[in-house]
Protein backbone atom coordinates (compact mmCIF):
# COMPACT_ATOMS: atom_id res chain seq x y z
CA UNK A 1 0.00 0.00 0.00
CA UNK A 2 1.39 3.39 -0.97
CA UNK A 3 1.32 6.40 1.28
CA UNK A 4 0.01 8.51 -1.57
CA UNK A 5 -3.18 6.53 -1.85
CA UNK A 6 -5.26 7.18 1.21
CA UNK A 7 -8.16 4.93 1.80
CA UNK A 8 -10.73 5.54 4.49
CA UNK A 9 -8.62 3.99 7.29
CA UNK A 10 -5.43 5.85 6.33
CA UNK A 11 -7.20 9.17 6.00
CA UNK A 12 -8.75 8.68 9.43
CA UNK A 13 -5.30 8.03 10.96
CA UNK A 14 -3.84 10.96 9.05
CA UNK A 15 -6.48 13.33 10.39
CA UNK A 16 -6.03 11.95 13.92
CA UNK A 17 -2.25 12.42 13.92
CA UNK A 18 -2.53 15.79 12.26
CA UNK A 19 -4.97 17.00 14.92
CA UNK A 20 -2.62 15.77 17.67
CA UNK A 21 0.33 17.58 16.11
CA UNK A 22 -1.69 20.75 15.63
CA UNK A 23 -2.94 20.71 19.21
CA UNK A 24 0.65 20.48 20.44
CA UNK A 25 2.30 23.00 18.16
CA UNK A 26 -0.56 25.34 17.35
CA UNK A 27 -0.56 26.89 20.81
CA UNK A 28 3.18 27.54 20.63
CA UNK A 29 2.91 29.01 17.14
CA UNK A 30 0.00 31.26 18.11
CA UNK A 31 1.87 32.48 21.20
CA UNK A 32 4.92 33.26 19.07
CA UNK A 33 2.84 35.11 16.47
CA UNK A 34 1.02 37.07 19.20
CA UNK A 35 4.21 38.23 20.92
CA UNK A 36 5.98 38.93 17.63
CA UNK A 37 3.08 41.01 16.31
CA UNK A 38 2.72 42.82 19.62
CA UNK A 39 6.37 43.80 19.53
CA UNK A 40 6.01 44.91 15.91
CA UNK A 41 3.09 47.18 16.78
CA UNK A 42 4.96 48.75 19.68
CA UNK A 43 8.03 49.37 17.56
CA UNK A 44 6.35 50.50 14.34
CA UNK A 45 3.72 52.94 15.65
CA UNK A 46 4.24 55.84 15.30
CA UNK A 47 6.58 55.72 12.34
CA UNK A 48 10.04 57.19 12.82
CA UNK A 49 9.73 58.87 9.42
CA UNK A 50 6.60 60.76 10.47
CA UNK A 51 8.18 61.75 13.76
CA UNK A 52 11.30 63.07 12.04
CA UNK A 53 9.10 65.32 9.89
CA UNK A 54 7.95 66.94 13.13
CA UNK A 55 11.25 66.94 15.04
CA UNK A 56 14.39 67.65 13.04
CA UNK A 57 16.80 65.47 15.06
CA UNK A 58 16.64 61.92 16.41
CA UNK A 59 18.47 63.07 19.53
CA UNK A 60 15.96 65.84 20.18
CA UNK A 61 13.12 63.36 19.65
CA UNK A 62 14.62 60.95 22.17
CA UNK A 63 15.12 63.74 24.70
CA UNK A 64 11.55 65.05 24.32
CA UNK A 65 9.97 61.60 24.46
CA UNK A 66 12.04 60.52 27.47
CA UNK A 67 11.17 63.67 29.43
CA UNK A 68 7.47 63.33 28.61
CA UNK A 69 7.50 59.62 29.52
CA UNK A 70 8.99 60.45 32.94
CA UNK A 71 6.23 62.98 33.57
CA UNK A 72 3.59 60.45 32.55
CA UNK A 73 5.06 57.81 34.82
CA UNK A 74 5.48 60.05 37.87
CA UNK A 75 2.30 62.12 37.75
CA UNK A 76 -0.03 59.92 35.63
CA UNK A 77 -0.81 62.99 33.52
CA UNK A 78 -1.97 62.01 30.02
CA UNK A 79 -3.11 64.43 27.32
CA UNK A 80 -5.50 61.89 25.77
CA UNK A 81 -7.81 59.38 27.40
CA UNK A 82 -5.86 56.19 28.03
CA UNK A 83 -8.13 54.22 25.71
CA UNK A 84 -7.02 56.34 22.72
CA UNK A 85 -3.36 55.36 22.99
CA UNK A 86 -2.08 52.48 20.88
CA UNK A 87 0.99 51.93 23.04
CA UNK A 88 0.81 50.56 26.56
CA UNK A 89 4.11 52.02 27.75
CA UNK A 90 4.79 55.64 28.56
CA UNK A 91 7.56 56.08 26.01
CA UNK A 92 5.32 54.91 23.18
CA UNK A 93 2.53 57.15 24.42
CA UNK A 94 4.93 60.11 24.49
CA UNK A 95 5.89 59.41 20.87
CA UNK A 96 2.20 59.24 19.97
CA UNK A 97 1.67 62.65 21.56
CA UNK A 98 4.52 64.08 19.49
CA UNK A 99 2.95 62.54 16.38
CA UNK A 100 -0.48 64.02 17.16
CA UNK A 101 1.00 67.46 17.77
CA UNK A 102 0.06 67.54 21.45
CA UNK A 103 3.65 68.37 22.40
CA UNK A 104 5.09 71.56 20.99
CA UNK A 105 8.81 71.87 20.37
CA UNK A 106 10.37 75.25 21.11
CA UNK A 107 13.50 76.22 19.25
CA UNK A 108 16.13 78.18 21.20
Amino acid sequence: MSLLTLNNYNSHLFVKYLSILLSIYCKEILNWVYYYCREMVEVIYPSIDRLLNIVDSKYKLVHIAADRAKVMKEYKHFQCPESEYVSKKELGRALEEVDKGLITIKEN
